[in-house]
């Protein structure tokens, strides 16, 4: 059901008169990847309706690289999906985020539209709030936790718990660890 209303709103989010940017870019969610929007059948529809595929952009040790050749600023309606390290702190998170649209920016030289799915809406606006270094006309988020969610509320009333100390001991205790760091903002 999830998926349908995600296809659905980014179905009608590509109608021409709804965006006045020509520049999409879609961050994924926790235990996610760029690909996932490929993989979840999210761009093919964007594809249908006109959009071009702007590549992934991936982290390196030389910084954010995108295998795909650059669609320069005459292309119309490009979309780009970057990778980000989801089980990071959200303000790392967004850090590299930063790094990923200066590139974008770079060639398309347009004002981005962001689109952030569940975690990766809470990277978007966090960066958006404290380092929008390129210009952004719009920020939608799919099915984030905004007030929090209940993975971090658990992980964090469980982390210092006798429930904690087992979970460390068993090797689980990463897992409430992780999630009590990446969905607090």
């Amino acid at each position: 059901m999830l998926r349908f209303w995600l296809l659905l709103t980014l179905s009608v989010l590509c109608l021409p008169s709804t965006l006045f940017a020509k520049t999409l870019v879609l961050v994924h969610g926790f235990q996610s990847n760029g690909m996932s929007w490929r993989m979840s059948g999210v761009t093919p529809v964007l594809q249908q309706v006109g959009w071009r595929d702007g590549g992934n952009f991936l982290l390196t040790s030389m910084g954010s690289y995108n295998p795909m050749p650059h669609l320069g600023a005459g292309a119309e309606n490009v979309f780009y999906t970057v990778d980000l390290p989801s089980r990071a702190p959200v303000a790392l998170q967004a850090s590299l985020l930063d790094t990923h649209l200066q590139q974008i920016y770079q060639h398309r030289q347009e004002p981005l539209v962001l689109v952030g799915h569940s975690a990766g809406g809470v990277v978007a606006r966090h960066w958006l709030v404290t380092t929008p270094s390129v210009p952004v006309d719009t920020l939608i988020t799919i099915a984030t936790p905004h007030l929090g969610s209940l993975l971090a509320n658990i992980a964090e009333r469980t982390t210092d718990s006798m429930l904690g100390t087992m979970a460390d001991k068993t090797g689980l205790g990463k897992w409430t660890k992780d999630a009590e760091n990446v969905y607090r903002d």
